[in-house]
């Protein structure tokens, strides 16, 4: 028996038709809406005219880094499984992205704090302060923080969060869950 190999149809595929660019007119100079090349954040009508900072990514993970404005995070996970407490977590890296506009171009404070199911704060505050400035006057930029909490020592199962705030007020809350480890029977 011969096998015969036919070509899978990919169902989802999108064909794209190649057309020439058509030259621009007057008409369509003048109804050009191009003209105003600003972020489209700020021309949006979605509540954004106050331009808080926001939090675009906040992530536990293994690991983190940072090369010329881009982030790269490995293994993010929101569970740690323990034989019993007592225990310390060797290594916890928090991750955020804050998105800025050039209004909020000054000094501000990064907190993060681990706290736990009592809301108690578990281990040292990592506290950073930063000079958020933006390259352009009309777009918004980001800011990356990369926080590595080591050696912390947890002393009760449950839901824990790591706290963010903002020059004192609180803007994230994530949570990592501390729970026994299934024992194999």
């Amino acid at each position: 028996m011969t096998w015969k190999r036919t070509p899978l149809r990919n169902p989802f595929r999108i064909e794209q038709r190649h057309q020439q660019p058509q030259p621009m007119n007057e008409q369509h100079r003048q109804t050009d809406q191009r003209k105003d090349l600003r972020s489209a954040f700020a021309l949006s009508d979605i509540g954004i005219e106050d331009r808080d900072l926001r939090v675009e990514m906040f992530a536990l993970c293994d690991g983190a880094t940072e090369h010329d404005g881009r982030l790269s995070l490995l293994g993010t996970y929101d569970l740690v499984q323990v034989s019993g407490v007592p225990c310390v977590l060797p290594l916890a890296t928090v991750v955020l992205r804050v998105r800025f506009w050039p209004e909020e171009s000054r000094v501000h404070t990064f907190r993060v704090v681990l706290t736990s199911p009592d809301g108690e704060p578990v281990g040292s505050p990592v506290e950073v302060t930063a000079t958020l400035q933006s390259a352009c006057e009309e777009r918004s930029a980001a800011c990356n923080l990369i926080v590595q909490f080591q050696n912390v020592q947890i002393e009760e199962m449950g839901e824990h969060t790591f706290d963010f705030y903002l020059d004192g007020k609180i803007e994230g809350r994530l949570p990592i869950s501390i729970c026994r480890a299934a024992t194999l029977s």
